[in-house]
């Protein structure tokens, strides 16, 4: 309901990725949440840990939310 969770990646200055959040109702029809915030919590041994909190009005009330990391 918050808006946010957590996920792990290589450090991007490393790889030379760069990450974003992607929301969907259904699975088919995906759209970028520009608005998110991702914030690096811990690197170890080349790994970042990475708070997300989603943008938009909070608390989130669909029935159902779909998130997807896309790296490019």
């Amino acid at each position: 309901r918050a808006g946010t969770f957590s996920y792990t990646r290589q450090d991007p200055a490393g790889t030379g990725l760069s990450y974003s959040i992607e929301t969907s109702p259904d699975l088919s029809a995906w759209s970028t949440n520009a608005a998110a915030t991702q914030t690096v919590t811990a690197t170890a041994n080349n790994t970042q840990t990475v708070q997300v909190t989603l943008g938009g009005v909070k608390p989130l009330t669909a029935q159902k939310l779909f998130i997807r990391i896309t790296a490019q």
